[in-house]
């Protein structure tokens, strides 16, 4: 392994290599904020040893690596797979940055062994348990105990980085705690009978956001990323300042309809909902959270949001098309009639509400 990778990176000369690795982030901005912290330093010590950053393709950071090397204008070199007609140890321009280059390899090792292979020096930035990058960490401590190899916080114990730097590998303290936000429910309505309201208001629950913002595209997300890492912005409690700064909602849920983004609401009462609320499994959240907006509904009427239209099939192909955002099917294993969801197809300007048609909650814990 030393002589093939010996010989595949001469062509960069004397300059110190530095692999980057890392497990898929999910969807998980917390994961995503651990790995744009850790590549900020591989970045760094790359940068301070004059060395140049190393990338597989089709591994699962190489799109972040490239976006990263170009915005701090750092050498790159992305190995590949060789395909046939292609000559393995050639160097190839990148069309994303000046200083990018593509090698060919010809291989019958995977992508993600492939870039241990290569890498004298490799972080891993982020790190699941039995996963694919795991292995091949394993993999090479077990071939080469003198591979410098750098871990960080993964899903998986302490004692099992432990168990990796007994082996020799190096430890990247990245641990970051997602801020605590949630208090018990019931608490939170205790002093403000609207709360107990039903059919009286309409309640805009914020949940924990997930990838970019509305609006924003996707290299925008990864590049707030690499300058910062804050989670706060992110939490429940995050995304209601943001609301209150820009003073509207934004039409960005999506419906069983993707052609049309929408904000939604429920008219049970906020009491109700969080009394209620349970974690969806396959959208890995909560339905509801103790932060948020209520509208007044005659207000809301006013302003065009109107109730979702439940029903089956036929009852969509009914509608009229400017209608079909109301829609949501019934449901199989949960009825989402309980829901009495109400939906606007458009921004929601809260500075049009009269201040005794709005209201503002929050966890008792964050005030």
């Amino acid at each position: 392994m030393a002589s093939e990778s010996g010989d595949l990176l001469r062509c960069l000369g004397s300059r110190p290599c530095y692999g980057v690795a890392s497990s898929h982030f999910g969807r998980s901005n917390l994961h995503l904020a651990q790995c744009c912290r850790a590549l900020r330093i591989t970045m760094r010590d790359t940068c301070h040893r004059g060395g140049v950053l190393v990338s597989v393709l089709g591994t699962a950071i190489d799109s972040w690596a490239a976006l990263a090397a170009s915005r701090f204008e750092m050498p790159l070199i992305r190995f590949r797979l060789a395909d046939s007609g292609t000559v393995p140890g050639q160097l190839v321009p990148c069309q994303q940055g000046p200083l990018q280059f593509e090698v060919p390899v010809q291989t019958s090792l995977s992508a993600d062994r492939l870039l241990f292979a290569l890498s004298p020096r490799v972080d891993v930035l982020f790190r699941r348990s039995g996963g694919r990058i795991d292995q091949a960490m394993r993999w090479r401590l077990a071939v080469d105990q003198s591979a410098w190899l750098r871990v960080s916080e993964s899903e998986s114990a302490d004692g099992e980085r432990d168990e990796l730097i007994n082996k020799h590998a190096l430890p990247l303290p990245l641990r970051i705690n997602a801020p605590s936000h949630f208090v018990d429910p019931g608490r939170l309505c205790s002093t403000s009978c609207w709360c107990r309201q039903e059919d009286e208001w309409l309640i805009h629950c914020t949940r924990q956001r997930f990838g970019p913002w509305p609006n924003q595209s996707k290299v925008e997300f990864l590049l707030s990323l690499l300058a910062s890492a804050d989670l706060r912005q992110w939490t429940p409690q995050g995304v209601l300042e943001r609301i209150l700064s820009q003073g509207r909602l934004t039409a960005s849920a999506v419906t069983s309809d993707r052609r049309f983004p929408v904000v939604c609401f429920s008219a049970r009462s906020l009491s109700h909902l969080l009394a209620q609320r349970c974690y969806r499994s396959h959208v890995q959240r909560w339905d509801y959270e103790p932060y948020g907006v209520a509208i007044r509904k005659s207000a809301a009427i006013d302003l065009g949001i109107r109730p979702v239209i439940y029903g089956t099939r036929q009852t969509k192909a009914s509608l009229p098309m400017d209608q079909r955002y109301r829609f949501q099917a019934i449901g199989k294993q949960t009825d989402w009639r309980s829901e009495q969801e109400w939906r606007s197809l458009q921004d929601v300007d809260l500075t049009q509400f009269h201040p005794d048609d709005i209201r503002v909650f929050s966890s008792a814990a964050s005030r």
